[in-house]
């Protein structure tokens, strides 16, 4: 298990490369819960995504919440908290960063749009 230290330098770095890489993001982190939120812009569409990390993080996945838009069911189904499952617990690797989970959900939400166009 990693010290409190080894914790907080973890968030200090992540902190970083979410500000140079994804600058409409923010990483906020409590001793009750770590979260990133922000603006993913798409096809003239802005979409409010929180991906929220269980205190279990690395070992449990994290929730992405995409609150303020509808995401069509015939697409993807949501969790019972509203979440999406943007990836599969056998593609989570606990290494994964943080920053890593914004560019998924940039991806997932790019999928979505085109699927959108084939679709309407």
């Amino acid at each position: 298990m990693a010290g409190h230290g080894e914790i907080r330098s973890k968030w200090k770095k992540e902190r970083e490369k979410i500000t140079l890489h994804f600058p409409g993001f923010r990483l906020l982190v409590s001793d009750n819960e770590t979260s990133i939120i922000g603006w993913i812009y798409l096809n003239k569409m802005a979409y409010y995504v929180e991906v929220f990390f269980p205190s279990k993080y690395p070992d449990k996945l994290p929730e992405v919440r995409i609150p303020y838009h509808y995401i069509d069911p015939e697409y993807h189904k949501r969790g019972a908290k509203g979440s999406f499952c943007i990836l599969g617990s056998r593609e989570w690797i606990e290494s994964a960063s943080i920053s890593g989970m914004i560019n998924r959900v940039y991806r997932w939400l790019n999928k979505y749009e085109i699927w959108k166009q084939r679709n309407s």
